[in-house]
């Protein structure tokens, strides 16, 4: 068993609407925290990325958001963070969620981290995210929302060091705590890691290697506490309550994304039988559905329209209905005036074979038979015009 919690909106006039619905105990507790007020919202002021232009974290609603605190004279956390998170991007991007995760920098020290000192410090390192500062008010706000202490400027104990980064002496030995934030897609801070990482052998390039102080060396050397893997692990769970799925594994199924689509043969409501082999070479749209499933409905007219739309692009979309009989799903068919036939997976053995958890499920099978993505719940215009997307450009 576990708990489910929907919050709803009760205005004073008008209809009640659902703002929020959430499974298990974690999701529960921080949707507890959502209903309460008390959950912490990233800022989202508006700031400077390093080539100058303005941007505000309210434009990766949408998306799951890194988020990390760094200073670009700091030669122990900062860069250790930082292979960490090019380690993440090669993971995010192995996964193919680019367009769903965004990492992102923001200093804590503005005074000195100047656009062009960030641009120095991204083409140093070979990071290819935004790097964000802002005047120091602005910055100083920001992560004091998110409850991050400030920075303690103490003198040098001895010489001051020169900042690779701008040739000049720095006036301060800056103090700070390293953390590294995940933002669900609502914008709302739900994991946080503090301190440094624990890194994958071999995986620290050696441009970070030799920026980081002896502190640093003695921190790489003996290991954090979190790694890439723990971050993306972070992620997922957040991707899937979004409805983006790169695996049905955990409801034991075997569809994922990089695999094979898993093969079957259905009774259609047209007649006779039908193959999802039968239809490779082209690529394919599999629209798991029900006619009691009131969200399928909608998916189906939008994913009919669809297919229709883009079949002279070779496109080819087959509707599984779940355990029903021809009759009704005949009769459903007509009443909605939907002109596509349906496969019958009258005893569910497809369904489970994908592992699917619930309806509608839209899985998007390249013109090789590989699936590309995997979307659970009703299906959005603009996410399903994406993944299309992927599959027609295979």
């Amino acid at each position: 068993m576990a708990p489910l919690l929907f919050a709803f909106h009760l205005p004073r006039a008008g209809r009640p609407s659902l703002q929020g619905a959430y499974g298990g105990n974690q999701d529960v507790n921080f949707g507890l925290q959502v209903a309460a007020g008390t959950a912490i919202s990233v800022p989202t002021v508006t700031l400077t990325d390093q080539f100058g232009r303005p941007v505000s974290l309210r434009e990766y609603r949408g998306k799951v958001v890194i988020l990390a605190n760094f200073l670009t004279e700091c030669q122990e956390t900062c860069p250790l963070v930082a292979a960490a998170l090019l380690q993440l991007q090669r993971a995010v991007d192995r996964e193919r969620l680019q367009g769903r995760v965004q990492i992102v920098e923001v200093t804590q020290d503005p005074a000195n981290d100047t656009p062009p000192v960030l641009r120095r410090y991204q083409r140093r390192f070979g990071l290819s995210w935004p790097l964000l500062t802002g005047n120091p008010t602005t910055i100083a706000g920001f992560w004091a929302a998110l409850k991050v202490p400030p920075v303690e400027a103490l003198p040098w104990n001895g010489p001051a060091p020169v900042d690779q980064f701008t040739g000049l002496p720095e006036p301060h030995d800056l103090v700070h705590a390293s953390v590294v934030d995940v933002i669900n897609p609502e914008g709302y801070l739900v994991t946080e890691y503090q301190s440094w990482p624990q890194l994958a052998a071999g995986g620290l390039p050696k441009t970070i290697y030799t920026y980081l102080d002896s502190q640093g060396l003695q921190q790489l050397h003996s290991g954090g506490s979190w790694t890439p893997q723990s971050l993306l692990d972070s992620i997922t769970p957040l991707l899937e309550q979004q409805g983006v799925y790169t695996s049905l594994a955990a409801t034991g199924g075997l569809a994922a994304v990089g695999r094979s689509a898993p093969g079957f043969v259905l009774s259609s409501t047209a007649g006779g039988k039908e193959s999802l082999a039968g239809e490779l070479g082209h690529p394919v749209l599999i629209d798991f559905w029900a006619t009691w499933c009131t969200n399928c409905r909608a998916d189906m007219r939008l994913v009919t329209s669809q297919a229709l739309r883009y079949r002279g692009r070779g496109l080819r979309l087959l509707l599984v209905d779940y355990e029903e009989s021809r009759s009704t799903v005949l009769g459903f068919l007509r009443q909605q005036a939907i002109q596509v036939p349906s496969l019958l997976d009258a005893s569910g053995q497809t369904a489970l074979r994908y592992g699917v958890p619930g309806l509608p499920v839209a899985v998007f099978v390249t013109a090789s038979g590989r699936i590309a993505a995997i979307q659970v719940g009703q299906l959005q215009a603009k996410a399903l015009a994406q993944d299309l997307a992927k599959i027609l450009a295979s």
